[in-house]
């Protein structure tokens, strides 16, 4: 990182092809004396206001597997080579789908990911708006017993794909009512729910929503239904390798404590059903996790306690760039040259 912010500053004299390009393609954000930020030379030159905590930077060679181990792992919870390459595209820009290949193919989630035969050609269920179809199931868990929890309630929005997880010690009827209760009195409640476990099951929840809460009308939907069933099998296949994986790198069987994250994870990375991340599809923006999510520098996010120092740090970041006749800083908010 140093010999490249000497190169774009022009500190660092080279007349070869690949070094002209960077110089041409990327700046760099200084904030303060010692803490850089290169980013893509055209994000701020292009736009009139830009939000430097949010640019996508640049990624150098020393980084590179430790930047794609916290996409892949951190982020994402070992998800496949799409969704962590949309993740690492989210920060980065210059880290090719080959390299996120290559880390994955060597990543110990490989060893026992299933590869499931491609469903039939079918013409799914489109839903118009949220809360139109819920799908709720439930995923066994009594082989990793934790405390008197062996079950999980998973309940998933069919118009965005949003999941909710609840740890439960049994399958009834009116365990599930009382933990769909909380979710659906915050969100509201589906038009139709829909369950893998039958009518008669989802029935039965139902009854028991409407004692709980009088005013809630829900009809119920087909059980195993041709052209939506596929989609609630693979979110099901994919939060239990998500939580094997998870016991895996934690080294412990409190899994009822790990859903909450897997949830946060599932929700927030691509979804290829919807082409969207879940969570923006539902907010309508990208999930804050207090700075960690800004494209700053780690040691300068070290440093920051309050909000005036972070403040402070964003009104004083400049953009430094290159040309043929010299180097420039500009304004971060007004882009005049300084």
């Amino acid at each position: 990182m140093d010999e490249l912010v000497l190169l774009i500053k022009g500190e660092k004299k080279s007349k070869s092809s690949s070094d002209y390009k960077l110089k041409c393609d990327y700046a760099i954000v200084t904030f303060g004396e010692a803490h850089y930020s290169v980013v893509q030379r055209k994000d701020v030159l292009d736009k009139e206001e830009v939000d430097l905590g949010q640019l996508p930077r640049y990624c150098c060679y020393e980084d590179l597997f430790d930047v794609i181990y916290k996409c892949h792992v951190d982020q994402e919870g070992h998800s496949g080579i799409r969704k962590t390459e949309a993740a690492v595209k989210r920060h980065y820009v210059n880290i090719s789908r080959a390299m996120v290949d290559k880390f994955i193919a060597a990543c110990c989630c490989q060893l026992d990911r299933k590869h499931p035969a491609k469903p039939d050609d079918i013409k799914p269920i489109i839903s118009s708006r949220f809360n139109s179809r819920g799908q709720v199931d439930l995923i066994n868990m009594t082989a990793y017993p934790d405390g008197e929890m062996g079950w999980i309630l998973h309940y998933q929005d069919h118009h965005d794909k949003m999941s909710y997880l609840r740890a439960m010690p049994n399958k009834e009827a009116k365990t599930v009512a009382l933990e769909l209760l909380p979710l659906f009195l915050m969100q509201g409640a589906p038009v139709i729910l829909q369950s893998d476990n039958g009518r008669e099951f989802v029935a039965n929840v139902i009854t028991e929503l409407m004692k709980l809460w009088k005013e809630c009308k829900i009809v119920h939907g087909s059980a195993r239904h041709p052209q939506s069933q596929g989609s609630v099998e693979r979110a099901n296949a994919d939060v239990e390798s998500m939580i094997m994986q998870w016991m895996d790198d934690h080294n412990t069987t409190n899994w009822t404590w790990g859903i909450q994250f897997i949830a946060h994870k599932k929700n927030n990375r691509y979804h290829e059903g919807v082409k969207q991340i879940p969570y923006v599809l539902c907010y309508g923006q990208a999930c804050r996790v207090g700075l960690s999510k800004m494209n700053l520098p780690a040691a300068l996010m070290s440093t920051l306690t309050t909000e005036e120092d972070l403040e402070r740090v964003l009104n004083e970041a400049t953009v430094v760039v290159s040309s043929l006749r010299g180097n420039h800083a500009i304004c971060s908010t007004c882009h005049n040259y300084l």
